[in-house]
């Protein structure tokens, strides 16, 4: 098994949901982590927290990371087990980000082997 990384994107434009929407799109959020939960695919994940800074550069500068309309990009994390990239994003069609017209950032978590010093 291959482990990947799905980067939870925000929607560029999206209006605010009314309470019902909301309590039906926290609903499929649950479902969908608990699906993965039970098919011992997920290893982790984590809402995150605005603000996000950037460090960039030789000189180290600092930035906000966040969009032009002021919203952050990355808004959570998920760490998950499967075979190949092909099922990584079968799995990640499956997220709620999607209602709401976000996005999913898939990347394969490169297995480095450490030597030992022995």
């Amino acid at each position: 098994m291959n482990k990947f990384i799905y980067l939870i994107k925000a929607a560029a434009h999206r209006g605010p949901l009314s309470p019902v929407q909301m309590q039906n799109y926290l609903q499929h959020w649950l479902s969908w982590v608990k699906t993965l939960k039970g098919s011992h695919t997920i290893i982790f994940n984590e809402p995150l927290e605005p603000p996000a800074m950037q460090i960039s550069g030789r000189h180290k500068l600092i930035s906000d990371a966040v969009r032009a309309d002021g919203e952050d990009t990355i808004i959570g994390i998920f760490v998950i087990k499967t075979r190949n990239m092909d099922s990584a994003i079968e799995i990640a069609k499956g997220c709620p980000i999607f209602e709401i017209d976000g996005g999913i950032e898939v990347k394969m978590i490169r297995n480095i082997k450490v030597l030992s010093d022995k």
